[in-house]
């Protein structure tokens, strides 16, 4: 069942199938031509009367297109967000733009673009963003447009005035402490760590060799860090990126033949996973009970597996690497518990069959976080505390080769925001 429909259902919404469509067309990135690509885009678009799902699909259109190296085309589809979205897609927009400008050598329309961005915006945190990026990835396009950003002159005080709110209105008054106002300019960066106690389950086809990882080896559960961190890029939006890495040792429990070489059972087995994802969320609905975000991005994963046994002539050995894109979906809720306690569910899931190659994933993660009430007792950095289940499952099938991986366990961590 479609995971979009569940919320997509929901009254405050404009139909049924928008969910459908847009999976559609996210699939058909893969494998489809651009033209084909925009038009299955554009059916999605026409499923919904509303700016900011519109925004949010036009979203996808223009980042494949900017993958694709079709720099005008994805300015036409920024453009489109910044006549049709709301004024919170505008920022996210116009740094789009800019950067598909860059690329085309167009240094001219950047630099107006980032001095929109700078005047016309400032509460949006695009500008900080590109400045941490330049740190982290000094070379990169997002290090060149917080160039741009530097090379603006300071708004002058006749310029300020015009669009200044009044004192009064800034001014923090009883009913609104210095320290709400000022909650909006915090907590951009929140950092996490996990610890996952996991069992393994699942099986690699390869080479001739079928592998039930459960049952054909003696690998046993493992508890090992799950990373996370996320970066808000406005109001509404985030960056977010979540590492896990497993590292398994154990023994066959019964002989196999892999790549034509026979292995007995006692032989060594070595599994290492990785799983690296690159995302953003967006805010959909917000309460004072709870929120509701939309999760979209791409899950990189990769398994190696080593067989060895020990013979008299030396060891044999024999290995596989295997590597899988996946991009996903989702959504992730929270329900306020109590004054100190949240409830936080997320699930991404994605399903796809193309040219020969398909995949599936399915991950949800959910916890209680708990820490001190910071909207009554306000601090610079916020620390919370989270324990919960989480399960994992990932399954690849590309040539003749296939594998899934599945992983559950209780989480204990903590997270902080600053």
């Amino acid at each position: 069942m479609c995971l979009l429909f569940l919320f997509f259902a929901k009254p405050v919404y404009s139909g049924q199938g928008v969910g459908k469509a847009l999976e559609e067309a996210l699939k058909s990135r893969a494998s489809h031509p651009i033209e084909d690509v925009g038009q299955q885009f554009q059916i999605a678009i026409e499923q919904t009367n509303s700016p900011a799902q519109k925004a949010a699909i036009l979203f996808f259109l223009a980042d494949f297109l900017m993958e694709k190296q079709e720099w005008n085309q994805a300015i036409e589809v920024y453009e489109r967000i910044l006549r049709e979205g709301t004024k919170l897609d505008k920022p996210c927009a116009l740094y789009g733009e800019a950067q598909a400008y860059l690329m085309m050598g167009r240094t001219e329309e950047v630099s107006a673009i980032c001095t929109d961005i700078k005047t016309n915006y400032p509460d949006n945190t695009i500008e900080q963003f590109a400045n941490d990026m330049a740190v982290i990835a000094p070379g990169s396009v997002h290090a060149k447009l917080a160039a741009f950003f530097a090379a603006i002159p300071p708004s002058r005080p006749e310029e300020s005035a015009i669009v200044a709110t009044p004192l009064s209105e800034e001014a923090p008054t009883e009913s609104q402490p210095a320290s709400n106002i000022e909650k909006t300019k915090e907590n951009r960066l929140a950092v996490g760590v996990k610890g996952w106690h996991s069992d393994l389950s699942g099986d690699i086809d390869s080479k001739g060799m079928n592998l039930g990882l459960s049952a054909d080896t003696d690998i046993g559960a493992r508890t090992e860090l799950a990373l996370n961190a996320s970066w808000k890029l406005s109001k509404k939006d985030q960056l977010r990126l979540d590492y896990t890495q497993f590292n398994h040792k154990g023994s066959l429990n019964r002989a196999v033949t892999f790549d034509n070489l026979p292995y007995a059972a006692g032989s060594s087995v070595k599994l290492e996973t990785s799983f690296f994802d690159v995302g953003f969320s967006r805010l959909l609905n917000e309460s004072e009970h709870g929120s509701w975000k939309f999760l979209y991005g791409l899950k990189f994963s990769d398994l190696f597996m080593k067989l060895e046994q020990q013979l008299p002539t030396g060891p044999r050995s024999g290995e596989l690497d295997q590597n899988f894109s996946v991009p996903y979906l989702g959504f992730e809720g929270n329900r306020r518990v109590s004054d100190s306690t949240t409830l936080i569910g997320a699930i991404k899931y994605f399903s796809f069959n193309q040219g020969g190659a398909s995949g599936r994933l399915t991950d949800f993660d959910i916890a209680l976080q708990f820490g001190r009430d910071y909207d009554k007792c306000p601090a610079t950095n916020e620390w919370y505390g989270t324990l919960g289940y989480r399960f994992f499952m990932l399954h690849g099938n590309s040539d003749e080769d296939s594998s899934e991986i599945n992983y559950s366990g209780p989480t204990l961590g903590l997270e902080s925001r600053f």
